[in-house]
């Protein structure tokens, strides 16, 4: 009887050594699958929302301008503000692999009450942004193995409506 607790506590001891020898592949998985994705999407939400943030400020300085100006390929909605975007601390940060592609436009926006026709300026901004971290899939996904590209369209009242014919 002595003889069947001994063999009973050596397959014991098989099962619970078997559990460590199967960890390195699942934290494997799992830093794959799901850590290194995730913090790719961290970096890639904080990529759109200062890059949002820069097209709001490009619209903004679009806004108080004439048209000539705010079309200029090298005045400050098109040249200098994106510009100063990219070497700044979170443009570095974003890892951009592209030119920052501004186009700005203008349209007619409703009337008002004294039949006026208030004015708009549209901004849209596209850039090519690569992944903070390279997952090793086999398969190409926007964002985590591959580039990806953000476009941002606003568009605002014009603060003074003449300057869209100037």
């Amino acid at each position: 009887m002595a003889r069947k607790i001994t063999l009973a506590k050596r397959s014991i001891k098989r099962i619970e050594g078997s559990t460590l020898a199967e960890f390195a592949p699942a934290f494997f998985i799992l830093l794959v699958g799901l850590f290194f994705p995730m913090l790719d999407l961290m970096a890639l939400s904080t990529v759109y929302s200062v890059g949002a943030s820069m097209n709001d400020e490009q619209l903004r300085e679009a806004a108080l301008l004439k048209r000539s100006q705010a079309q200029d390929v090298l005045g400050s909605v098109m040249y200098t503000i994106p510009n100063a975007w990219k070497n700044s601390g979170l443009g570095r940060y974003a890892k951009i692999d592209s030119d920052i592609i501004t186009s700005v436009s203008y349209a007619d926006g409703p009337q008002d009450q004294y039949g006026n026709v208030e004015k708009l300026v549209c901004v849209s901004t596209s850039f090519s942004v690569k992944p903070f971290l390279s997952v090793p899939i086999p398969i190409s996904v926007p964002g985590l193995n591959a580039d990806i590209t953000f476009n941002f369209n606003s568009r605002r009242v014009l603060e003074y409506p003449p300057n869209a014919n100037q």
